[in-house]
């Protein structure tokens, strides 16, 4: 779709614990502008610091 480069892919990586609040470990943002999506992408990102954001469920 037409949108889709001006879309923001957000990865969160959160630690799940069972019987406590999960805790998140970091996050990144990457604008799909910047991605060949004919391709696979194979890269590694560093992540940033947590933002505020939802907690997963």
């Amino acid at each position: 779709p037409a949108e889709l480069p001006k879309a923001t892919l957000k990865v969160q990586l959160w630690d799940f614990k069972r019987f406590s609040e999960h805790e998140p470990l970091g996050e990144l943002q990457l604008p799909l502008g910047t991605v060949d999506l004919q391709h696979v992408l194979e890269s590694w990102y560093q992540l940033g610091p947590p933002g505020t954001t939802e907690r997963p469920t």
